[in-house]
């Protein structure tokens, strides 16, 4: 499943992710356009529902390699995937700009 991470959505994002893991859905990608000002941050997102779920598995789809500095992506992506049992993949990529 591909969430497009619109702040003003949030609510109808938790609910639509709660549903997909009740359903049995095992990945959930959250698109990463840091520059999009209605867009909520990736990872500060992914944070969030990773914390409300227990199986869902979540990766950055994908992370936006030119707009983030690798040694802080890895930390980011470590951290996560550390403090939720192994629930985050990283999904890597040059990104769109649009």
């Amino acid at each position: 499943m591909s969430v497009t991470p619109y702040a003003a959505a949030y609510p109808a994002i938790v609910e639509q992710v709660l549903a997909a893991e009740a359903h049995g859905l095992d990945l959930v990608g959250i698109q990463d356009h840091p520059y999009q000002r209605r867009f909520l941050d990736t990872f500060s997102l992914i944070a969030d529902l990773l914390a409300r779920t227990t199986s869902l598995r979540f990766f950055p789809d994908v992370a936006n390699l030119p707009l983030r500095p690798p040694a802080m992506l890895a930390k980011q992506a470590a951290t996560l995937d550390r403090l939720s049992g192994g629930r985050f993949e990283l999904g890597l990529g040059a990104g769109a700009f649009w």
